[in-house]
C-alpha cells in the first residue's frame, strides 16, 4: 500500500465524540452559514473506490492528521506523453433542474451548464427540486439529482417527478461507488450514473449522451 499523509495541522483539533461522525454525510461542526467543511464523506467514498482506506488521529488543542492509504498499481508505469489535445465541450440549449446540497459543486455546476448554453433551475435538497419542478415541469428536459440529499433522497425526489412527468431523463450523480446507487441508474431507461467528482468534459458529454438515448 502507498501511504499518502502530511504532518498534523495547527487547528483546533476534534475530540473522541467528533471523530465518530466525521465521514458520515452531512454532518459538519460549522454553524448555519459557515460553510459546509471539507466535504470529508466525499473523500472517503472516493478512497474506497480505488479500494484504499483512511485513516485519522487528532487531538483537542493540538491538530488533526489525516493518512491515505491505496493499493500499488500492477505493472510498469508509463511516462505520460505530452498531450496537446483540448477536452471536447458539447453544449445545449434545454433546461436542466440541478439538486446538490454541496453548496461549491452546485455553483460550479451550474457555471459549466450555463457557459455550455443551457439554462439552470438550482434546488439545495430533494424537497426543492420538487417544488421547483412543480413550478416549472415543462419547461424542464433534464433533471440532475445527487444521490444522498437532505430530507428527500435523489430516488425518491426523482420517483415524485416521474409521477408529474413520466420518463423524464434524470443523471443521478454521487461521491460513492455502491451497488445501490449503480442499481437505482440501470433501472431506468432514461437514467445514467455520474461519479463525483466530474469535470466539464465529462458533464457535458454525460448530457449530450442521454439526450440522445432518449430520442431513439
Amino acid at each position: 500500500m502507498l501511504r499518502i499523509g502530511g504532518p498534523i495541522n495547527t487547528g483546533t483539533g476534534m475530540d473522541a465524540r467528533t471523530l465518530e461522525h466525521i465521514f458520515e454525510p452531512f454532518f459538519s461542526t460549522k454553524g448555519p452559514g459557515s460553510g459546509t467543511g471539507l466535504g470529508l464523506s466525499t473523500v472517503f467514498g472516493i478512497v474506497r473506490q480505488h479500494k484504499g482506506f483512511i485513516t485519522v488521529e487528532s487531538t483537542l488543542g493540538t491538530g488533526t492528521a489525516f493518512q491515505i492509504y491505496l493499493p500499488f498499481g500492477e505493472g510498469q508505469a508509463e511516462l505520460a506523453r505530452p498531450s496537446h489535445t483540448f477536452p471536447t465541450l458539447l453544449a445545449g440549449r434545454e433546461t436542466v433542474l440541478v439538486a446538490e446540497d454541496n453548496a461549491a459543486l452546485r455553483e460550479s455546476t451550474q457555471e459549466i451548464l450555463q457557459a455550455l448554453g443551457y439554462t439552470v433551475v438550482i434546488a439545495s435538497d430533494g424537497e426543492a427540486a420538487v417544488r421547483q419542478f412543480e413550478r416549472a415541469g415543462s419547461s424542464i428536459d433534464l433533471v440532475m439529482l445527487d444521490v444522498i440529499l437532505p430530507g428527500l433522497n435523489g430516488p425518491d425526489a426523482y420517483k415524485k417527478i416521474a409521477a408529474i412527468k413520466p420518463d423524464m431523463p434524470v443523471i443521478f450523480t454521487t461521491g460513492y461507488a455502491t451497488e445501490n446507487a449503480l442499481v437505482a441508474a440501470r433501472s431506468l431507461q432514461n437514467a445514467v450514473l455520474l461519479q463525483k467528482p466530474y469535470g466539464a468534459e465529462q458533464l457535458s458529454q454525460t448530457i449530450r449522451e442521454l439526450f440522445d438515448k432518449n430520442r431513439k
